[in-house]
């Protein structure tokens, strides 16, 4: 029931993003695990300059942050659940956290942070995918050309030039696959 209150508040949000007041201020300890799924669903929905505001919302609300700390956590479970949610969340403060959690011990982990870095829409998480790309195994390799593939047109400059550039036969050759996968004929 208390969950149903902070529907329209979060609602009011994609309104307003500067509206963020009462959703900081009186709220109960389980409070702020409701308004994080009810901006997490939202989040999934919009586009745009919504999804923009969104993302400045679970910065400032502390939810970001809180996720960062739970990327780093001893649980595996809590490490993949915290690397779905900054995927969503779309903070360019979460991706040095989601390049270390490529490198986890445990695979679950790897492959939603690898998912999340896709989901980003800033330079910083296309320059992680490809260095990643750069040094991985051969199974995240083929891993990271589907989070590529999924970024679409927006990677051809940087995965274009750095054809030009790359050396390393393994490398080079997980590109060129990029590049047909896409149909880019200048590679």
């Amino acid at each position: 029931k208390r969950k149903l209150n902070f529907e329209p508040l979060v609602l009011l949000l994609l309104v307003d993003s500067y509206n963020i007041i009462p959703l900081k201020y009186g709220l109960r300890p389980f409070d702020k695990t409701f308004i994080e799924e009810l901006l997490l669903q939202q989040a999934e929905e919009l586009k745009g300059q919504q999804r923009s505001d969104l993302t400045s919302v679970f910065e400032q609300l502390g939810y970001v942050a809180g996720e960062r700390k739970r990327i780093r956590s001893r649980v595996w479970w809590r490490r993949h659940d915290a690397a779905i949610k900054l995927g969503i969340m779309r903070s360019k403060d979460g991706v040095p956290d989601l390049v270390l959690a490529v490198s986890d011990s445990y695979e679950i982990v790897r492959l939603s942070a690898l998912r999340a870095l896709g989901q980003m829409e800033h330079p910083e998480s296309v320059q992680a995918l490809l260095r990643v790309l750069r040094d991985t195994e051969k199974w995240t390799g083929a891993k990271v050309l589907e989070v590529l593939v999924g970024i679409g047109e927006a990677i051809r400059k940087e995965v274009i030039s750095l054809l030009q550039s790359v050396t390393e036969p393994r490398h080079r050759l997980l590109l060129i696959e990029l590049c047909g996968i896409m149909k880019w004929p200048e590679a």
